[in-house]
């Protein structure tokens, strides 16, 4: 039972928040993407957990959930399911007969009154303080992409990670922080909201900060990049101490590269339509140098294209070039800039001039 002290400190727009809840899994529409919610709505805060507690007791005290519309007698037999961590939680878990709940080979006696979507509801509060794991990991979760190969991932506090080919990173939530270490490669962030919980992304030579925003980091031979696409971040030099002069913040719009030899640049204005364009399946590029602009496209193939001809470096490129088909890439470079190519015993492709005549 929550005492009344902690309830005094509950707001009234929480509780009527966790009456929502309570009302809501008693329901005979009550499907896994609700048990879901309610369990990160729960994980949200200390607050929510007792909200709850309070109202599903003082239900239960004035014997209002006889009178909802599932109760224990009038549970439609058809199954219903849910899942924690993984792990399907069904009709086999809720024992009338038994009169308990078991869960992960833990027994919660005294729920079989109880409707079900209540009892469901009560196991995933169990699992969740039996797994704090479940929504803060204590331990980090490694992810990684190979040469070619682009992954989303959708994080337990609703943010998204999307990382680019051959990349790795690590990722570590807890009560304080969220922070992804990102060893190498490139990932784009939409941050969810949490201004309990900073987002941190720590990369070669930087670490950027958010709240609630969009950013895109890319992580090379120590170097760093950064370039923001919604809200506001703070980049950190980790090369030098921490420092307010060594700190820069970023708008929408602007972007930052740090050296692996330490020290800030001031910011460059950039295209948004070019920050992160690889998750469109597309590179820009904008009065770029042909080495660079081939540096680019080789991360993606195991089959790179070189340059036959020193003098071909500092040709400039400006366009738009798909991913998905890398000959039709080799053609529409070869033929915007004028080039033709040759091809090694070996398959390596090979930019070079038009022969004269």
């Amino acid at each position: 039972m929550t005492s009344l002290t902690q309830t005094s400190a509950l707001s009234d727009s929480l509780l009527d928040k966790a009456s929502w809840w309570v009302a809501r899994l008693s329901s005979d529409q009550l499907g896994e993407s609700d048990l879901q919610a309610f369990a990160l709505w729960l994980a949200e805060s200390e607050s929510h957990k007792l909200a709850y507690d309070e109202i599903a007791d003082l239900w239960l005290d004035l014997g209002v959930v006889k009178h909802l519309p599932l109760n224990a007698e009038s549970v439609d037999s058809s199954p219903v399911n849910g899942a924690v961590n993984g792990k399907t939680i069904d009709d086999t878990a809720l024992s009338s007969s038994s009169n308990v709940v078991n869960l992960f080979g833990e027994t919660i006696r005294g729920l079989s009154s109880w409707p079900k979507g209540l009892a469901l509801a009560a196991s995933v509060v169990f699992a969740i303080a039996l797994m704090p794991n479940l929504l803060n990991n204590s331990e980090p979760q490694r992810f990684s992409t190979a040469i070619g190969e682009l992954e989303s991932i959708d994080l337990a506090d609703g943010s998204t990670i999307t990382l680019n080919t051959n990349t790795r990173l690590e990722v570590l939530l807890s009560d304080k922080q969220r922070r992804i270490t990102l060893e190498h490669g490139e990932a784009f962030f939409e941050v969810a909201k949490d201004s309990n919980r900073p987002f941190i992304v720590e990369s070669c030579s930087s670490e950027v900060q958010a709240i609630g925003t969009a950013f895109n980091v890319h992580c090379s031979l120590g170097s760093s990049a950064v370039a923001v696409t919604e809200g506001i971040v703070k980049v950190t030099d980790i090369m030098s101490n921490r420092s307010a002069e060594n700190s820069q913040t970023l708008k929408m719009g602007e972007s930052i590269v740090l050296q692996d030899t330490g020290g800030l640049m001031a910011p460059d204005k950039i295209d948004i339509n070019r920050i992160a364009s690889w998750r469109r399946g597309e590179l820009i590029f904008s009065n770029t140098r042909l080495s660079d602009v081939l540096d680019e496209i080789n991360r993606y193939s195991n089959r790179p294209i070189g340059l036959g001809s020193p003098e071909l470096q500092s040709i400039r490129v400006t366009g738009r070039f798909g991913l998905e088909d890398r000959a039709l890439l080799l053609k529409a470079l070869k033929r915007s800039l004028s080039l033709s190519s040759e091809t090694s015993e070996d398959g390596t492709v090979r930019l070079i001039p038009i022969p004269a005549g």
